[in-house]
């Protein structure tokens, strides 16, 4: 103007602080999370499909804000995971952050999943996921940061177990033997829980069967825990160590005997981790 002076009106209400509105920011938050896609390839979509072009700043952007707005939310499904869950599932995988290696926590039940990245992979971690007075059955793989968790309320997952024995079994010699026996005993733990699960055996029965099987296991984790191989050795002191691990799931009813529900709910996120190369 001529003055020289600069004015400055306001926006009304009803227009927002940015360019995106709550239900593109949603959209952009479901293709990324929902559906794996990249910010290069959310952005190329809003450019082919509906023609308007944002940088992967913006979009980005838009994902932080959105992630701010369901503060509330993820704060009350960590609180209905710590509290109000009979049975949880735990699990860890990594995650890169820049130039940092971080972990991505998990904890599901059978009805809710929440996630947290964490620059640890120890049992604080673990605690501030879940809660340091977590008072219910946790199901997970053999890490140590789940320790703290007493031994009769963690159930060790059996296909874990089962991948190691395999291992084992395949080294030969005296120590493939014993090996290639508590695989089979593992098997049959797995197979007898699901006929039990299907109906196939009635309680009585399925009790005594696991009765046997318990103490085979246990006799050749002892046999196991002299093998001159040193990992051998050391993965039946551990399990032996654990015992009561092993057979939580028949202390309380309903108990899974394997931690599928973390790996199905975690998996989504190892491959968004492929697919985009890790953040920045």
């Amino acid at each position: 103007s001529v003055c020289g002076a600069r004015s400055r009106g306001e926006l009304p209400k009803t227009v927002g602080v940015c360019q995106m509105g709550p239900s593109l920011t949603a959209w952009i938050c479901l293709l990324a999370g929902q559906f794996r896609m990249s910010v290069r390839n959310i952005q190329g979509l809003l450019k082919d499909g509906f023609g308007v072009r944002f940088s992967t700043g913006a979009i980005s952007e838009a994902m932080g804000r959105a992630n701010r707005s369901i503060e509330p939310v993820y704060t009350a499904l960590c609180t209905e995971i710590q509290h109000n869950t009979r049975v949880l599932h735990g699990d860890e995988t990594s995650h890169r952050r820049n130039n940092e290696w971080r972990w991505m926590w998990s904890a599901a039940s059978d009805r809710h999943v929440v996630f947290r990245a964490h620059h640890s992979r120890g049992q604080g971690a673990a605690k501030a996921l879940i809660g340091e007075d977590f008072a219910h059955v946790l199901v997970s793989d053999q890490y140590v940061g789940y320790n703290w968790v007493p031994k009769e309320r963690r159930q060790f997952c059996w296909a874990h177990i089962i991948r190691n024995l395999t291992r084992m079994a395949e080294r030969g010699g005296a120590t493939g033997m014993i090996g290639a026996r508590l695989l089979l005993v593992a098997l049959v733990v797995v197979r007898t829980q699901h006929r039990y699960d299907r109906g196939q055996l009635d309680q009585p029965r399925y009790r005594r069967r696991m009765k046997r099987l318990r103490g085979s296991f246990g006799r050749l984790l002892q046999t196991g825990a002299d093998d001159p191989h040193l990992r051998s050795r050391n993965a039946c002191k551990l399990l032996l160590k654990h015992q009561l691990s092993l057979w939580t799931f028949l202390r309380y009813d309903g108990v899974p005997i394997t931690n599928n529900r973390a790996e199905q709910c975690i998996r989504p996120y190892v491959i968004c981790r492929k697919t985009s190369h890790a953040t920045q």
